[in-house]
């Protein structure tokens, strides 16, 4: 049974021309690159998480904070049943689970 994305709760259509949904696009982009382990990606995403919250507000955030935390989370507990695991990309994962676990700061 195919889902039905239009009447579900959770989904929210965005307009792109909006700056709002813009800024919501670019950090995604950032912060799954960093959850890829991209050292690069990873001060782009702490920067940019920040001005997200400073620009759209802490309650704006909040569904994309929980996505980008569950997410981080699943890949976390990933690595940890990996025999070997790339070092740079647990402290990656790691640090983008701190940034987004104090919304307001």
């Amino acid at each position: 049974m195919d889902h039905d994305f239009a009447n579900d709760t959770e989904f929210v259509s965005l307009d792109i021309d909006d700056p709002c949904a813009q800024r919501l696009d670019a950090l995604d982009d950032v912060v799954y690159s960093a959850l890829d382990g991209s050292p690069a990606a990873v001060a782009a995403a702490e920067q940019a998480w920040k001005d997200a919250v400073a620009e759209l507000g802490p309650e704006a955030l909040r569904s994309s904070q929980w996505h980008y935390l569950d997410y981080a989370h699943r890949i976390r507990r990933m690595l940890s049943a990996q025999a070997f695991a790339s070092p740079g990309r647990i402290a990656a994962v790691l640090k983008i689970i701190a940034l987004l676990s104090c919304l307001d700061a």
